[in-house]
């Protein structure tokens, strides 16, 4: 999750993927495997251009949690995302 809305249990979350073609796209954050806490079996990458608005209801549970450096490269990403537009 990235974001809480302002509509209620309604959230905005971003596409994690373990592909090489995720690993080669300018907008996505790398998360190495084994970083406490994340809940990530092998590298991934957080997809900065796949964000999407879900209802709570359709929210399985929580796999883990990003650590501040993550946090801060997933923000600073998102501001150069739509610095574009």
């Amino acid at each position: 999750m990235l974001a809480e809305c302002a509509v209620p249990e309604d959230y905005i979350v971003a596409y994690i993927s373990s592909s090489g073609f995720a690993a080669s796209l300018p907008n996505s954050v790398k998360i190495e495997q084994g970083i406490h806490g994340t809940g990530l079996k092998v590298t991934s990458f957080l997809r900065i251009d796949k964000l999407y608005t879900l209802h709570r209801s359709v929210i399985l549970g929580k796999i883990g949690e990003l650590p501040r450096s993550i946090r801060s490269e997933v923000k600073s990403q998102l501001g150069k995302l739509f610095e574009s537009l």
